[in-house]
């Protein structure tokens, strides 16, 4: 690949022409929206990055993909007496606000307790899974010790 800012050919350049156009919608539309101000060149930047990225996810010279494997998963039966608790989050970045499940299984497999939480104002998907570890945490203190 040419180097766009060297030259490069008429169709690369037409590409980052069209990224970096993409990039101006975006940034127009987070202003008109969210009131948030991108300038010049981080709006450059994100178009370069763009343009980089999806070159190099499209070339011809990429390595082929090897067939994945088929796995099958299977419950596997815990120790007599054991339980085991899984969490999961869910954030609508929109409007800053998510829910975390839990679910609580013995040793048998039988659910012996689901919850779902909202959380409301919360920065990210990760903040939100951190509060479903946490409350899976919590949960297992107070039920089992």
């Amino acid at each position: 690949m040419g180097s766009v800012a060297n030259g490069g050919n008429r169709k690369e350049n037409l590409g980052f022409f069209a990224f970096v156009c993409w990039q101006i919608w975006k940034a127009r539309n987070d202003w008109v929206f969210n009131k948030k101000w991108i300038g010049e060149q981080e709006i450059l930047g994100y178009g370069i990055n763009e343009f980089h990225d999806f070159v190099a996810a499209t070339s011809k010279t990429r390595e082929p993909r090897q067939p994945m494997e088929e796995t099958i998963s299977r419950w596997n039966p815990l120790n007599h007496g054991v339980v085991k608790i899984n969490s999961d989050g869910a954030f609508d970045g929109s409007g800053k606000r998510g829910g975390v499940g839990l679910l609580v299984r013995d040793y048998l497999g039988q659910v012996k307790w689901v919850t779902a939480i909202p959380i409301s104002n919360t920065h990210s998907a990760e903040a939100v899974e951190a509060l479903g570890f946490r409350w899976a945490m919590t949960l297992a203190k107070k039920k089992g010790g």
